[in-house]
């Protein structure tokens, strides 16, 4: 469903409970265990005049005695109600607020959207006991929101109101770094990846490679690109062809922005574990390639296996057989290198 055309079936049924109820009492269910407090709290609440803590506490009260015993329409009316009849109480979108959090908890997105809209379109921001709450409906409309343009602009404002040396910054940056790339937004997306990458010390939860990763990302983009090809045949055969005339220079051509050597069992991500090489150092060795690719090799990844010697050198003498290892380049930023192929690196020793 069209998401205006939500908002506007939630808005009218919304507008037609409300025409349904007379007053506040009235919507209270009578199984309530708090019914005769909360009988007792409405009037109370409208005894008060002006717009103080006391009234806000027996607000908070009303909707805290509802959350968990009244069907969440009627706790709706309560509140929606007290807007309409309180449009200037500077609380509102505290209530609103909390309203949006019982949707959440069960699951009701589409009314959660309408009223967590409400709080940070309609209302101004709001701080209780350290809770902003422009930050927590922002916070829950990334959460709950598919990525497109209103994301991003909730990720922008969520921004705006951290903090710049808070350990959170980082962390959005990164998500709105993610959501701009899958909105294929990829010249902002790699400027916000940039300002996740200036603070090596944020953590990303349950992504222990992310920095490693944007940053090879972020790397990729601001290079030439030029050692990709389109046709993995064609790689493979220029590959040889540097190493059998022993030119450490053309060689150097083909190899990928993040080149790495590493051995089977080290981390792709684990850069500390790369051995530094030379081209100079390859072109120098007496090297036999394989004629075809390894049986491992797929679509996106192929291997090539290669043997030979060089007596000086440690690395050879414990890894006698070396992979190369060439991969699929998934970069659409850039159409014209997208799906083309990479040599990306060297395994070292057989295949486990």
């Amino acid at each position: 469903m069209n998401f205006k055309i939500k908002y506007l079936t939630i808005l009218l049924i919304l507008i037609t409970l409300s025409c349904n109820s007379k007053n506040n009492t009235i919507n209270i269910d009578s199984s309530n265990p708090n019914k005769k407090e909360l009988m007792r709290l409405i009037p109370l609440l409208e005894s008060k005049q002006e717009f103080s803590e006391n009234r806000f506490t027996i607000m908070n009260e009303i909707i805290s005695k509802m959350m968990n015993d009244s069907p969440t329409g009627q706790l709706s009316l309560v509140i929606t109600d007290y807007i309409d009849k309180n449009s200037n109480d500077p609380y509102n979108s505290y209530y609103l607020m909390a309203l949006a959090s019982v949707y959440l908890e069960k699951n009701h997105n589409d009314f959660a959207k309408y009223y967590l809209h409400q709080v940070v379109n309609n209302y101004p921001n709001l701080e209780i006991q350290g809770e902003s709450t422009h930050y927590r409906a922002l916070k829950a409309l990334v959460r709950i929101s598919e990525p497109n343009l209103e994301k991003v602009t909730y990720y922008n404002r969520l921004i705006k109101l951290t903090k710049k040396d808070s350990n959170n910054i980082g962390v959005l940056y990164y998500q709105l770094g993610k959501t701009l790339e899958e909105c294929e937004m990829w010249e902002k997306s790699i400027i916000a990846y940039q300002k996740f990458l200036n603070d090596k010390s944020t953590i990303i939860p349950n992504e222990p490679d992310a920095w490693a990763d944007i940053s090879k990302k972020v790397g990729f983009y601001l290079s030439d690109r030029k050692w990709v090809v389109k046709d993995l045949n064609t790689l493979v055969d220029r590959v040889r062809y540097a190493i059998n005339t022993k030119n450490p220079g053309l060689l150097d051509r083909y190899r990928a922005y993040d080149f790495f050597i590493i051995n089977w069992k080290s981390k792709y991500s684990d850069l500390r574990s790369s051995y530094p090489m030379e081209s100079s150092v390859l072109t120098s060795m007496s090297i036999t390639t394989k004629r075809n690719l390894d049986s491992m090799s797929n679509e996106n990844e192929a291997y090539l296996a290669v043997s030979g010697n060089r007596w000086s050198s440690s690395i050879w003498a414990v890894f006698p057989t070396w992979y190369f290892y060439f991969k699929r380049v998934d970069f659409p930023m850039d159409p014209e290198i997208h799906g083309g192929w990479e040599w990306a690196g060297i395994y070292l020793g057989e295949k486990l």
